[in-house]
């Protein structure tokens, strides 16, 4: 049996780099990329199943060419994970336009040039899988995190309006929400990260539920994220209190 072709973003690091080992042990060819060159060289030497791929997902034009070049390497893909993301790199509460248009540029607009590179690919083939990395701060509004909340709530929004335009073509989208994880880019911040959990464990996490299962949401850990969701659904005034209280707490 041909083996099954995953191409993953933000592979050079953190989840993304993860998630590459996780599907390459489950015999997946794995298509990873990313902007880091020497990371890139590194992870094509720790599976055969790795070949790596340089890009830029800002650049539309680049990401095209990367995917027909992969899609050339393999002659087919059969699931997309687009992983790549940044954290902000300055506090949200002293307003930074320039750092909230840099965030969207890659969250939001870099996985849109991702999605732009397979939307036609696996409508045409009626077969396929897009799944997009989102996080839990896509679903409620934290302290000194809005433009990256904003940008992982833009990706929730979109994945389910997607998921209604390719669904009657046979083709698959999900979404990830996952909480907190032990990455270089989430250790940047400097505050409590309750049941955070590390990479590796993230990564069987999200494999098992792509793969063994059909849901369109995926989220870990459970009781934080249905917390979240608990709170989302309250009245404004009563989770503003609840949040600043716990915000109070975090800091001390």
């Amino acid at each position: 049996m041909k083996k099954k072709v995953v191409w993953i973003t933000g592979a050079t690091s953190g989840l993304g780099k993860s998630l590459s080992k996780e599907f390459a042990e489950k015999d997946w060819l794995v298509a990873a990329s990313g902007r880091n060159k020497n990371s890139l060289k590194k992870i094509r030497k720790e599976h055969p199943n790795i070949t790596s791929f340089y890009t830029d997902i800002n650049n539309k034009k680049k990401c095209l060419s990367v995917f027909k070049i992969i899609k050339k390497k393999f002659g087919k893909v059969d699931l997309c994970i687009f992983c790549a993301g940044v954290q902000n790199s300055v506090k949200d509460q002293s307003f930074s336009i320039e750092n909230i248009e840099r965030t969207f540029k890659t969250n939001f607009f870099g996985t849109m040039n991702s999605i732009n590179c397979v939307y036609d690919y696996f409508k045409k083939r009626k077969d396929g899988h897009i799944s997009i990395v989102s996080s839990m701060a896509g679903y409620i509004g934290f302290p000194n995190s809005g433009s990256y909340g904003a940008s992982k709530a833009a990706l929730i929004n979109f994945a389910e309006g997607l998921n209604f335009d390719l669904k009657r073509y046979n083709v698959r989208v999900s979404v990830i929400c996952p909480g907190f994880i032990d990455t270089p880019m989430t250790n940047k911040k400097h505050h409590p990260k309750p049941m955070m959990i590390s990479s590796k464990s993230a990564a069987k996490k999200i494999y098992d539920e792509l793969i063994k299962s059909k849901s369109f949401e995926i989220y870990f850990p459970k009781s934080l994220i249905l917390l979240i969701k608990l709170l989302k659904i309250m009245p404004y005034w009563l989770y503003f209190r609840i949040i600043n209280i716990m915000n109070y707490y975090m800091k001390r």
